[in-house]
């Protein structure tokens, strides 16, 4: 033999010895009722299921799929009955939409959750804002220019100094200034 054809025929087996075999998860079935609105359109179990994996529906998309030809009463919209010959187009679709579905409802909930921890966010800073506004040194620059300022307090009921607010402002921007007699 030619040790050139050899050689490779070695090769080709050292691959398929490095080469697990993939392992293939179990398909899902679903069970078609003997007697079933589905069963009387000519879908038995083993048939449907060979349509399931063609259109690469998971066993609750196909589950949904067919709630879903009931309430259509198993017909495209052009009036044509739907049957195991020509079902393949609609289940494809139906995998598409229901990915679509259930990428809004992740968005939705990824929305709502970002919402709630800006929420979150805004409740710590205005937390922060309050424990700097009992420290008496932040409150420097009212004693120094508002009349309505003395004793550690402001008269005008402000709890956070005008620097330290959401946002900032000068003391003489505040809505209870009183500018101090000279």
């Amino acid at each position: 033999m030619n040790p050139l054809k050899e050689k490779t025929e070695k090769k080709k087996q050292e691959k398929n010895k490095e080469k697990p075999a993939a392992a293939t998860p179990p398909r899902e079935e679903l069970k078609i009722a003997a007697y079933s609105e589905a069963w009387n359109r000519g879908f038995n179990t083993q048939v449907f299921n060979d349509r399931m994996h063609r259109a690469r529906l998971t066993a609750k998309q196909a589950a949904g799929w067919l709630r879903y030809m009931s309430e259509v009463d198993w017909t495209y919209p052009n009036g044509r009955d739907i049957t195991p010959n020509n079902c393949l187009r609609s289940m494809r679709m139906w995998r598409v939409v229901d990915e679509r579905i259930a990428h809004r409802d992740c968005r939705k909930a990824g929305e709502t959750a970002s919402r709630n921890e800006y929420e979150v966010q805004k409740e710590r800073e205005a937390a922060k804002r309050k424990a700097l506004a009992a420290d008496v040194a932040n409150w420097e620059l009212c004693a120094e220019r508002c009349g309505c300022y003395c004793q550690g307090e402001c008269a005008c009921g402000c709890a956070i100094p005008p620097q330290l607010r959401e946002r900032p402002i000068a003391p003489e921007e505040c809505f209870g200034f009183q500018r101090k007699a000279v």
